[in-house]
């Protein structure tokens, strides 16, 4: 590679729809457009082409491989090839698999890279950013700087006011400082003393009893699409998380818990000790 092409490489635009030369050619070789991945002048007479029908013409005309026949339906095509990888990925049949997996992978990887580069940010900038953002301060659901950050903020705040000459302004940020660190004290033995009865009689609020026991397999047969909290046993319960309770296949038996990245069985997962609750134990709280 060219000292030209190692400058470009490190520190240049990666992603562009108008490559001029071999390296960002080749960086941008497949693109996605309407949902689909493109090459990029891969057609016979060097036009753009999606990638489902340059499949299709390196079959025909590349790879000659006899008593093939390719799905009509792209999307068809589209798990036909992933199916290849896996079956037979030494032969001429898998390689096109690959070829098929690399170019949809590589047009998603760009699309993403794209988004960044667009914003017209280096990495550094980028870092300053969120750096500023958490100078700023946390914002709560409704988009509000906490009273927590807001007490970090004016600790930054008071030695550079001091710093410009501003005494008063740093005595009166001190001020305030204290208030907010009166009212967070209050608030602590407020939630200690008396918790909100509003909060404590909301019927929206689980009872003890439903927090404490975990669910049989018939009351979780009776919650199909119900979130749970599935409790990983001792060991893992860093793993313990939110699910959604999947009953489409209970006539046969079968239920799910669904979540990222996946699904698990129910009754694998409880026969390997994992608990299933309504809401998440005091101590996974």
């Amino acid at each position: 590679m060219s000292e030209k092409q190692g400058k470009r490489w490190s520190y240049g635009r990666l992603t562009t729809d108008q490559p001029d030369d071999n390296v960002s050619h080749a960086l941008n070789l497949f693109y996605v457009k309407g949902g689909e991945t493109w090459g990029r002048n891969c057609g016979m007479e060097f036009e753009d082409i999606k990638l489902t029908d340059l499949i299709r013409l390196a079959a025909a005309n590349a790879l000659h491989i006899q008593d093939f026949t390719l799905p009509a339906d792209d999307r068809d095509l589209d798990c036909f090839m992933a199916d290849l990888v896996m079956d037979v990925p030494y032969s001429p049949e898998g390689i096109l698999g690959m070829l098929h997996t690399t170019a949809w992978g590589f047009s998603a990887l760009r699309e993403k890279l794209k988004l960044y580069e667009d914003t017209g940010l280096t990495p550094e900038e980028v870092a300053a950013l969120k750096a500023g953002q958490a100078r700023a301060g946390a914002r709560d659901e409704a988009g509000r700087m906490t009273v927590e950050d807001a007490i970090k903020h004016l600790d930054e705040c008071i030695p550079r006011l001091r710093a410009d000459g501003c005494e008063g302004c740093a005595q009166e940020h001190e001020q305030l400082k204290l208030w907010l660190e009166e009212l967070v004290a209050l608030r602590a033995q407020q939630r200690v003393k008396s918790p909100c009865s509003a909060c404590t009689s909301c019927p929206a609020q689980p009872k003890e009893a439903e927090k404490a026991e975990p669910l049989t397999l018939e009351e979780l047969r009776q919650m199909d699409g119900q979130p749970v909290w599935a409790e990983e046993p001792d060991g893992y319960k860093h793993y313990s998380r939110w699910c959604l309770v999947d009953c489409a296949w209970k006539s046969k038996g079968l239920i799910y818990l669904c979540s990222s990245p996946g699904q698990v069985m129910l009754e694998t997962f409880i026969s390997n000790g994992g608990k299933i609750y309504r809401h998440p134990p005091k101590e996974a709280e």
